[in-house]
């Protein structure tokens, strides 16, 4: 997997989202995930979406392009437009925090069928799912066929171009 830099990517963020902010995301009008923890990310990482019940599944992947860092009422005047909630929920959910963040991704990548939960735990029975985010390193053994399973060849739809995502299938060393 690219991160368009030119070197393969090691880590991918897994984040949960609750349903409906799961089918603004695949509609693409949401832009930005929310968290009151700030992930390790840089521009160009890969960030999978991992749909909580009922669907319970991974449905896409996309980009990273910026981590915003702010005080709440900061933040909401720079992702209030793409973060898909109003304003009283998303002051709800930062309450009490110094600092704020916000993934931006760019252009989503739904999976051709959703990845469920049971799938993953056949390939590795000890996974676990992340209240917030997860980290899965390429170069972790356990993650290697969790992560094969993830980009495998026509996971994912292609682009108008017809010619398939362009990071298919990561590069394992």
């Amino acid at each position: 997997m690219h991160t368009g830099g030119g070197k393969a990517a090691s880590r991918h963020l897994l984040v949960s989202v609750h349903p409906e902010f799961s089918r603004l995301i695949l509609a693409g009008r949401k832009s930005v995930e929310l968290r009151r923890v700030r992930p390790s990310v840089c521009p160009g990482d890969v960030v999978l979406f991992y749909e909580t019940a009922p669907r319970s599944a991974i449905v896409a992947w996309a980009k990273v392009v910026r981590v915003h860092a702010a005080a709440p009422r900061r933040l909401w005047s720079v992702v209030r437009r793409e973060c898909g909630t109003t304003r009283e929920r998303f002051l709800s959910y930062f309450e009490r925090a110094e600092m704020a963040y916000a993934i931006r991704f760019g252009r989503v990548r739904r999976r051709t069928e959703p990845l469920p939960l049971e799938a993953l735990r056949r390939t590795e029975p000890a996974f676990w799912l992340p209240q917030s985010y997860r980290y899965l390193d390429s170069t972790r053994s356990k993650d290697q066929a969790l992560l094969a399973l993830v980009w495998r060849e026509g996971a994912f739809r292609r682009n108008e171009n017809g010619r398939g995502n362009p990071a298919a299938v990561p590069r394992w060393k």
